[in-house]
This record gives structure tokens, sequence and C-alpha cells, in this order.
């Protein structure tokens, strides 16, 4: 079995499926499986730093330069993009793909879902495997040492927006946690450069290895309601999110529904947003809520998804 991973990422669509497909690669790859990756990466540098270290034996743009062995090669496809569908009349071993709620129907053999839901109309014949047992997180991740805190006197928050950050997220909220009147520490991850306040509670950081350095000393992650927050709650740190865009809106809902995050509003398809500043205030305020919110997270959210289908595709397809 040889694994075909596809996967685009742009500065206005994300990084998300490409992040989401580097994970399973990772532990493909740990396993010996030959793993291909073929997609666009829109200049984003430090995402094309990382794709380059997993251990791809083949990095492509598009499939024009591609060779398919249609006796051992299996396809994972992360995408949105319907036209993506004419990759299914392709002669493969077997077709993956990862879902979720606004995916496009592809006529796929197994679909994988790396979010909390356990069904939704499916109108194809693809076997179906989610409910939070796919989640897909960064190894890296997993490794961290949350059991060393720099200083304990005082709140560190982390706000990210993503690989990319399209919408401009990290300055909104931090236009709001600006009018927080409290002493802590704010790290912005963030490629924006018109992020402009003159506070000296806030830092600023680029996009890419910053997450995980910083990770270890953070008290609170503010973030969209994305693939990367349900990495955070893995780790047990206390999550507040905003859904950003319509494709976060089922982790939004599932996630302050579950009461393992809370919900700081949303931004509208006009561009507005609608943030609970008090709501934000007393997630930083209130070490009692954010103990809640952690507890409630234990145990709770499985990191070895892309081990679990790296088994699944082995068991099939070897």
């Amino acid at each position: 079995m040889r694994l075909v991973i596809r996967a685009d990422a742009t500065r206005v669509t994300g990084t998300g499926h490409v992040m989401r497909s580097c994970v399973i690669a990772e532990s493909a790859i740990s396993e010996g499986i030959e793993t291909i990756f073929i997609g666009n990466l829109d200049g984003i540098e430090w995402l094309k730093a990382k794709v380059e270290r997993i251990g791809f034996s083949q990095i492509i743009n598009d499939f024009s330069s591609f060779a398919l062995n249609d006796f051992e090669d299996v396809l994972i496809l992360d995408s949105y993009d319907s036209s993506d569908s004419w990759l299914m009349n392709l002669n493969w071993l077997g077709k993956i793909v990862i879902v979720d709620p606004i995916s496009p129907h592809f006529d796929a053999d197994l679909l994988f879902h790396p979010g909390l839901e356990d069904n939704w109309t499916i109108t194809n014949k693809a076997q179906f495997h989610g409910n939070g047992e796919f989640l897909l997180v960064r190894k890296e991740l997993r490794e961290i040492d949350l059991s060393v805190k720099y200083d304990d006197s005082l709140l560190e928050i982390l706000v990210t927006g993503g690989g990319s950050d399209p919408y401009n997220f990290c300055g909104e909220i931090v236009s709001r946690i600006a009018q927080v009147d409290s002493n802590f520490s704010v790290n912005v991850i963030s490629d924006q450069s018109d992020i402009l306040i003159q506070d000296s509670r806030f830092s600023f950081h680029r996009t890419g290895e910053s997450f995980l350095n910083l990770l270890p000393n953070i008290d609170l992650v503010l973030a969209p309601a994305s693939t990367t927050c349900l990495e955070i709650l893995t780790l047990g740190i206390p999550l507040g999110i905003v859904c950003v865009v319509e494709n976060q809106e089922s982790n939004y809902q599932n996630l302050v529904q579950g009461g393992f995050a809370l919900g700081m509003g949303r931004r509208s398809p006009d561009g507005s947003w609608d943030i609970d500043l008090n709501g934000l205030s007393d997630l930083i305020n209130s070490k009692e809520l954010r103990n809640k919110l952690a507890h409630k997270t234990l145990g709770k959210f499985d990191p070895l998804g892309s081990e679990k289908i790296v088994r699944k595709l082995l068991e099939i397809y070897s």
C-alpha cells in the first residue's frame, strides 16, 4: 500500500486541510508506509517547511507529474472543492475522504470525520467513521509538557487565528481583550501586519513554530472553532471560541453545548463581529470558570485518531 494525500492550502481558505493531512502522514510514515503529498501550498513558507519535514517520498504540486499505481495506491482526499471529484474516477486501490458536514459528497470507500459528530446525511455508500474517535492531533502537540509553568502569578493568554487568519480574528479579539481591565499577558500569533495596539500586555509572534513554543506556559487559548481548537482540547487547556466561518458552526455548537469551551460569539457573513465582551471578561478574570472548562475536557478527547485511521487502512488494504 502506498498513500497519496491530496490537499491544498491558501491564505484565503486557510491551512487546515493540509495540517490535518500532515497528521495522518506522520502516522503512516512512522509505520513504514510510503506517502506522497499532492497539493498547492500557496507560498505559505512555514507550511511548506513543515510539509518538507514530514518525510513524504514525493511532494508534487499537481497530478500532471504523478504516475498512479492502481495495484497499491490509496487516495486520501481532504478538500471542500467539488471539482476534485474527478479523482474518484481513477483506478485507486482505495478512496478515503476526510470530511465534515459541509464537505462535497465524494464517491469514496471510507469517510473519516475528525470531529465530534457521529453521523449526518450521507448520500453515497461510503463507510462513515467519526464520533470523536478520529481527531487529528499533531504529534508535536501530544509531546508538549504542560506541567512546567514559568510564572503561576500571571495569566498567560494565547490568541491564534489558525494557519493564515484570513478574516483577522486576532485583530478583532485583541481589540476586545484590550478593553478588559485586568493584569494578564497576551501572546498573539498572526501574520496580519495591521494589528496595532499600544498595550504592554500584548506581544506578537509570527505564524509557524511560535504556537508550539508558547503552549507549555499558556493558561487560556482564544481561537476560531476550527481544527486547531480540537487539538487544544486534547491538552486540557481552557478554551474560548468564536464561529468565524460556516464550516466551524458544527464544532462551535458541539463544544459550547457540551461545556468544553466558552462560546464568545460569531462573525457574520457580511464581515461584522458579534463578540460577548462580558463572557470574554469572565473567562479572563475567573480562574474557577477556566478550571471548570479544563476539568470538563479530561479524558474526553482522544489525540490518537491518526493512528486509528492508519490501522484501519492497513487492515483493509495491506
